[in-house]
């Protein structure tokens, strides 16, 4: 309430009548004033409140995704959960506890720790390392001996090793006749040519199958299977394993449309929810979606 100070009344009454309605309005203005400063704090506090909830929410599905486990809550977790279901937790105890029968428990073994031993299997090689043959007699001049012998066993591999194949067919003719006194044979004998997976290719069954381990099954690219095979003194390009694996699925075609028919046989058939685009795909365009679908067990 805004006062004119040049125009007050002259009667005391009224002054007073004047002073209490303008601290009615002090009043009034105050109230409203709180309420607002209250309303803005609940309104702060509960937003506050929420930042925290999601934060929560959000630290437990990182520990969910990317912790230890993603099947077990951390302790902490677990703590706060039995919060709100402890009769439930209370209760279910009391009843594993009812239901408990002791049964006696056979001894058992542990298993030892440790590393573990190479495989009897493997070729060994065996390195001596012997004293010299000065230090091998004793002050009293008798000569030593051998009391036994401390050894230790490394694992080594041998690098893949590269050779060429040669084929080789020796050619048989008669120099006496030349092959006019046996007409039921030719002149010049040789053995039949080996079949070949890839016939007219340097590729032979040993590198298509080194080849196609390391592309489909150690994920390997072609790049580089390119360059190791550099570093081995042989050069192999890209373009000529892609054309070798193109060549070997026409070559087994009947063996995959016989595996095609197994999968497709049964009622369950799972496959990967993973896309892959396929280039020049008959009747489809490039941009398609496709799936790799694997065979499963039927159920």
């Amino acid at each position: 309430m805004k006062v004119d100070t040049s125009k007050l009344p002259n009667h005391v009454q009224e002054l007073h009548k004047m002073i209490r309605q303008m601290a009615s309005d002090h009043e009034k203005q105050l109230r409203e004033l709180q309420d607002d400063l209250q309303s803005e704090r609940n309104e702060r506090i509960e937003q506050q409140n929420k930042a925290l909830e999601y934060f929560e929410e959000l630290q437990l599905m990182r520990r969910r995704l990317f912790g230890r486990s993603a099947e077990r809550l951390p302790e902490e977790d677990r703590r706060q959960l039995w919060l709100f279901n402890e009769a439930e937790v209370i209760a279910a105890k009391e009843q594993r506890q009812q239901g408990q029968e002791r049964v006696p428990v056979r001894a058992h073994t542990r298993i030892k720790r440790g590393r573990k031993p190479l495989p009897a299997d493997l070729p060994r090689v065996e390195m001596i390392h012997d004293i010299p043959e000065e230090e091998k007699t004793c002050g009293c001049g008798q000569a030593l001996t051998r009391i036994g012998a401390e050894a230790c066993e490394k694992l080594e591999i041998i690098p893949a090793q590269v050779r060429v194949r040669r084929h080789v067919r020796p050619k048989y003719a008669c120099k006496a006749c030349e092959g006019s006194g046996d007409e039921e044979n030719p002149a010049v004998r040789i053995a039949p040519a080996v079949k070949q997976l890839l016939p007219k290719s340097i590729a032979s069954p040993a590198l298509i199958a080194y080849m196609l381990v390391a592309k489909f099954c150690d994920a390997l690219p072609f790049y580089r299977q390119e360059r190791q095979f550099q570093r081995m003194g042989v050069d192999i390009s890209r373009q000529d394993m892609a054309n070798w694996t193109v060549r070997v699925y026409r070559r087994i075609d009947p063996l995959v449309q016989l595996l095609r028919q197994q999968i497709r046989s049964g009622s369950v058939v799972g496959i990967d929810e993973t896309t892959v685009q396929v280039m020049n795909e008959p009747g489809r365009a490039n941009t398609s979606k496709s799936y790799i679908y694997e065979e499963n067990q039927v159920i």
